[in-house]
């Protein structure tokens, strides 16, 4: 089992990152797909809850089936299916997982499990499974979520974790129900088997701490991870490596503001992929007001202007051994 750091894989798309923050055309390397925003489960830390029980639909088909083409036609390099809500919820999830391997993308998915045992057929089209468990007990799993499907799920981790077909992780957003059980949880993982665990902390919408001053240590996990700093016009346009679509059709400008119409970028059911991000993306001024408090991308901006000197001169040029 291995600890992720997930900020420095910036360093295999400089490239790409040069494009956006110097202002040039750039897709996506890589988009987080909502299939659904419907969900089994109400958890009480869940940022996009407003947004999905507002819009309780499904990605239309038919569009995903353009999006997969549009994907191949651009080289964009993988996409997850994830949430927004629970992606395995969707009518047509096995149809549309069937159909990725005729793309040639990588593709991840997120998930909370429940529905796992429906599509464990197809589980090898994936490059990675991420189970969102949050809890080392099926007590503190159904205070924190509502429902009582932990040992199901359970059961559905250790069945493709056997079948030994992709990656398995499980992941653990810290919160003031499960703070005591970091520890249960790492051995939970252990025991599982799975290849990876992560652990992250609760991560509030920006409006609802915009204001505090101060964080009493002895109550609350603190991280620098994601504080805003002068990096964060970078980081702002860093945020372009990853494309956001959310189940109604909308394209956000980042995922962290995934649900809030100020950061709609375009909607698949009016504009192509490509008039999205070759026109409306690089015209769009995003309110960095609403961004006080955390950000995803700081660490990519932080990791960026690292390898920016000459000292790391050779990371840019990759294609030449």
């Amino acid at each position: 089992m291995n600890t992720v750091g997930l900020g420095h894989k910036i360093l295999y798309f400089l490239r790409e990152a040069d494009n956006l923050v110097n202002g040039r055309f750039q897709m996506p390397v890589c988009f987080e797909i909502d299939a659904s925003n419907y969900c089994q489960n109400n958890c009480d830390f869940c940022m996009f809850a407003f947004h999905i029980k507002k819009n309780r639909v499904h990605f239309p088909t038919h569009l995903y089936y353009k999006l997969l083409w549009d994907f191949k036609r651009f080289n964009i390099k993988a996409f997850t299916f994830t949430g927004g809500g629970e992606p395995l919820m969707h009518p047509d999830i096995r149809e549309m997982i069937k159909a990725t391997d005729n793309v040639g993308v990588q593709v991840g998915l997120v998930t909370n499990g429940i529905d796992l045992d429906h599509v464990m057929d197809l589980t090898a089209s994936f490059e990675y499974v991420r189970v969102s468990l949050d809890a080392s007990c099926a007590e503190t799993y159904k205070k924190t979520k509502h429902t009582k499907h932990f040992h199901d799920i359970l059961d559905n981790i250790k069945e493709l974790v056997d079948m030994n077909v992709t990656d398995v992780g499980i992941s653990f957003v810290i919160t003031d129900e499960n703070r005591d059980e970091v520890d249960a949880f790492h051995d939970l993982a252990k025991s599982l088997g799975v290849h990876y665990a992560q652990v992250k902390p609760e991560i509030k919408p920006c409006d609802m701490y915009a204001q505090t001053k101060d964080i009493d240590r002895d109550k609350f996990f603190v991280t620098e991870r994601y504080n805003i700093d002068n990096g964060s016009d970078i980081a702002c346009k860093l945020a372009g490596l990853i494309g956001v679509v959310n189940a109604t059709g909308e394209v956000y400008y980042c995922c962290v503001h995934r649900g809030k119409e100020q950061f709609v970028i375009g909607n698949l059911n009016k504009d192509s992929l490509v008039t999205i991000y070759n026109e409306h993306r690089p015209k769009f001024v995003p309110d960095k007001k609403a961004c006080i408090g955390s950000c995803r991308y700081m660490n990519y901006g932080k990791i960026y202007e690292q390898v920016e000197g000459k000292r790391y001169a050779i990371l840019r040029h990759r294609d030449f051994i």
